[in-house]
Formats: C-alpha cells, structure tokens, sequence
C-alpha cells in the first residue's frame, strides 16, 4: 500500500468509470443516480477522488496499483473551512440544484449515520471510504487486499473500521472480510446504506446503538 500524492487524469478517468459501471443488484441503485445525469455523476466523483488525494486519504493497493481506497483516520480528519470548501466546489461542478437534492435525499428518516453516532460517543475509528478495483483486475482479490491494509492499520492504532456501502452483494463480501452489519439505512431516494464494522483484538468495545 503506497500514499497517492498524485495522479494522472487517465487514471481518475479510469477509477470513475470502475464505479459507474458496477453491476448493482435487483431492487438497489447508486445515490449518485439523483444527480440526473452521466457527466454529472463522473464530476461529482472526479472531485472526490481528487479531494481524498488532496487530503493525504487515497492509497494505491497492489504492485502496480491495481486498486485505490481513501482511508481516513481520527487525526486525519478534515477541518470545516476543508469541508466548506469541498461542498461549495462539488455544488459548482454538479449545479446547485442536484447537490441540493443528493444532500436532501442523503438523509434517512430514523437512523442516524453510523459514523455520526461514533462521533457523538467520542469514539475513534477508521473509515474506509471510496475503495475501487480497476475493471481488469476486478474478481482477483484487490478487495480484500485493500480491506486488509485498513484492518492492519486499525490493530497498529487499537481501533475499528468502519465502512457503508449501497449494495447488498458487497455488504455480503464485506461480512465474508469478517465485518459485521450494524444497520441498513434507507434515504429518502430509496437508496440503501448497508453500515458496517470491523473490530480486531486489542480494540475497544463499541456502542453504537
């Protein structure tokens, strides 16, 4: 696992469209979906990934770096005056209009976020977030490769990894990984969010409820 500190616009095109074009399962969608438009969703990630480059987040997995994951720990994690900036950016890129309705559609009646009720607690953890096996070398073990290197990183610092995903086939390869559903989230798009945690030896217990 090597820290990205740049990369080629070929590269982020190619990480884009490894996200757009997985295959969701019957009756699951992506949230980006609502932003109504191809070139809108590929801008919304393309900022992304560059902001998690920026913030020192984004790691190459594999000899070559066959895969990418942002993985953010406790005294990593953005200032204000970061995340303004990123909104305001990711609004101009997208219009207005459509990051007001992925914010809005984000929010899930009931539940709160799994990462603001760990918040909340005080309790550090580590997210993994945005993690991506490049299309040809997508069914050869990167996933786990990636997922390893943060669990590797949590036993070094005595915590747990936190991740969310919006299809029910990768939450089941995340619990074949050994992590464990906490709760499935609706938004008001009808999107799910599968939450999940991983706890090794040595971690602290978790409240999340």
């Amino acid at each position: 696992m090597r820290k990205i500190e740049k990369l080629d616009d070929a590269i982020i095109e190619e990480i884009v469209l490894s996200y757009l074009e997985h295959p969701y399962s019957e009756g699951e969608k992506s949230p980006f979906s609502l932003l109504g438009s191809r070139r809108k969703m590929e801008a919304y990630l393309t900022h992304s990934i560059r902001t998690a480059v920026s913030c020192g987040w984004l790691y190459g997995i594999g000899e070559n770096d066959e895969a990418y994951v942002a993985i953010n720990r406790p005294y990593e994690r953005p200032s204000i005056c970061r995340m303004l900036a990123f909104m305001l950016t990711q609004a101009a890129s997208v219009g207005p209009v459509s990051f007001i309705r992925l914010a809005r559609a984000a929010r899930a009646e009931g539940e709160r976020p799994l990462i603001e009720k760990l918040k909340s607690r005080g309790q550090d953890f580590i997210h993994v977030d945005l993690l991506c096996v490049l299309r040809p070398f997508q069914g050869l073990g990167y996933a786990r490769l990636a997922v390893d290197e943060a669990k590797r990183l949590a036993i070094r610092e005595h915590l747990p990894v936190v991740l969310e995903t919006d299809d029910r086939a990768k939450a089941g390869m995340y619990e074949h990984f050994g992590f464990s559903l906490v709760q499935t989230r609706t938004l008001a798009c009808g999107v799910h969010y599968y939450e999940m945690i991983w706890r090794g030896d040595g971690s602290p217990a978790v409240n999340w409820q």
